[in-house]
């Protein structure tokens, strides 16, 4: 008997959570991504610090982006346009991690 009713307490528990996220979804209230909310804003290069003594230039001005850390991953903001903000991804798409 006690089998019985744990086998239909957990049944009824995916029941209710597939139709919510179901109804949710319906309703609009969970936003799926999409190509189009991509945004390339800019492209960066990686310099590499080598053993020898060559010094490497840098412009003195500063950049118009500047990096954070939150939860593991490296978010940019841009210093003019307080609006974009993103993750810094490579080339096949995958975060940052600092």
């Amino acid at each position: 008997m006690k089998i019985n009713h744990s086998w239909q307490l957990i049944g009824v528990a995916l029941i209710t959570l597939i139709v919510t996220v179901i109804t949710l979804d319906k309703n609009g209230y969970l936003r799926h991504s999409s190509e189009e909310d991509s945004i390339y804003l800019a492209e960066f290069n990686l310099i590499k610090q080598s053993t020898e003594s060559t010094e490497t230039k840098l412009s003195h001005i500063p950049a118009d982006y500047s990096a954070q850390c939150v939860q593991g991953v490296l978010l940019l903001h841009h210093k003019k346009q307080k609006d974009n903000v993103g993750v810094l991804v490579d080339r096949k798409q995958r975060a940052v991690r600092c």
